[in-house]
């Protein structure tokens, strides 16, 4: 009798972390495939971080934007490293409606970046230990808007920190999202994100887009 109860002990314990492991596991399999011309826009070897600033500020950062220059590509990064990941998207989607509203260009890439947003940012919370208090429940999402003479793309992903988590410093990252939009829509947010991050005025707004020759050009 003892013997029965301890396999279906055994059994039950072996059912429920399978259940508590399986969705952990299946992300942890995903893989996104990266076109070639994408690949070469993420090539972090030449990367020179021209301009930084925590978002939103000092006293509620959830992250920073950077501008950034890779050889030849343009790019303005969000690195978000926080338990708010949620709220976060919800903003983002909040400045994103009246920016590309229905019937206007870039209205559907504006969608598509969205919809892969909120598919990141749930896949991110599916793999917070939700049962240990002690763990710890911030995520960490990625979010590059790149420019090349040739491509234009958005690309989200998760990412491993290299020493403290204050100054963000990225180790390595998994893409969750390959997005090729359209020029106009990726150059106008890229100036979008930079004027509201670094909410600066005239001159000294132009000044940082000029960082970036691409952007600056167009």
């Amino acid at each position: 009798m003892r013997a029965r109860c301890m396999r279906q002990w055994v059994a039950g314990t072996f059912f429920i972390m399978a259940a508590i492991t399986a969705p952990a596991a299946a992300a942890r399999a995903a893989e996104v495939a990266v076109p070639a011309n994408v690949a070469a826009l993420l090539e972090r070897g030449s990367e020179q971080v021209l301009a930084r600033v925590v978002v939103p500020d000092e006293a509620r950062r959830v992250g920073e934007v950077r501008i950034v220059r890779r050889g030849d590509v343009d790019g303005v990064l969000t690195v978000l490293h926080t338990k708010l990941m949620r709220r976060v998207v919800a903003e983002i989607r909040e400045k994103e409606k009246p920016s590309w509203p229905a019937g206007a260009a870039g209205h559907d890439d504006s969608l598509r970046y969205l919809a892969a947003l909120e598919a990141a940012q749930q896949e991110l919370w599916s793999k917070v230990p939700q049962l240990d208090r002690n763990a710890d429940q911030r995520q960490r999402l990625l979010i590059e808007f790149l420019l090349s003479k040739d491509a234009a793309a958005v690309v989200l992903s998760e990412f491993e920190l290299d020493g403290g988590g204050d100054d963000l410093r990225i180790a390595s990252r998994r893409p969750m999202a390959v997005l090729e939009l359209s020029r106009d829509y990726v150059r106008r947010n890229m100036r979008l994100i930079i004027e509201d991050s670094f909410k600066k005025q005239d001159a000294e707004l132009q000044n940082l887009i000029a960082m970036l020759p691409l952007l600056a050009a167009e």
